[in-house]
């Protein structure tokens, strides 16, 4: 028998924004050194209300700027503005070359530990961000982009190599894109 089916488990909400902001304040009192109730929102909000990463957050925004001010600008992790960069990559241009230095960005990314279920889900909240901005993913395509996502997520977590499944629904975003643009139905630059 299973270790786990012999557990209680018990499901722990994560905390809301301002407990989290609290928190953080605490953490920086006894660190000595202040925090404005601003940036410990800000943090709280930037994290997804998810501690661990709020505190990261928190020493990586002292580390950078060690006297804060109200107007603090909370530094967005590494691994997030590297997938934002694959997806702005995937969006610009659709062809093999593109992919193959996708492919090398992504190996790059799963190296340095970040696990495939994140990536999947950092680029697909990448795409939905770049289509409600000003810039370049089409609205026709974005249930699609959805759908495929979970689709190859769902086959990662059956399959055995995770950059296959990654740069399949790469591709598949690409062939949407290029799909839409044979069309007539998409012009770049423009939603």
């Amino acid at each position: 028998m299973p270790l786990k089916s012999r557990c209680l488990q018990i499901r722990v909400p994560a905390p809301t924004e301002q407990v989290l902001g609290e928190l953080l304040r605490k953490i920086a009192t006894k660190e000595n050194f202040e925090l404005p109730p601003q940036v410990a929102s800000s943090i709280a909000h930037h994290s997804r209300r998810n501690i661990r990463r709020a505190i990261m957050m928190l020493q990586t925004l002292h580390l950078k700027t060690p006297n804060l001010q109200a107007n603090s600008q909370v530094p967005r992790p590494d691994y997030e503005s590297f997938i934002a960069e694959i997806a702005q990559d995937v969006v610009s241009e659709q062809s093999p070359q593109n992919l193959r230095q996708i492919r090398t960005k992504l190996y790059e990314l799963l190296t340095k530990g970040i696990t495939s279920d994140v990536i999947f889900q950092n680029l697909a909240r990448e795409f939905l961000k770049l289509q409600q901005s000003q810039s370049t993913l089409p609205e026709a395509i974005k249930t699609e982009v959805l759908k495929y996502a979970v689709l190859f997520e769902g086959r990662c977590r059956d399959g055995a190599k995770p950059i296959i499944h990654l740069e399949a629904f790469l591709a598949r975003v690409m062939a949407l894109i290029k799909g839409l643009a044979m069309k007539g139905g998409y012009c770049r630059g423009r939603i």
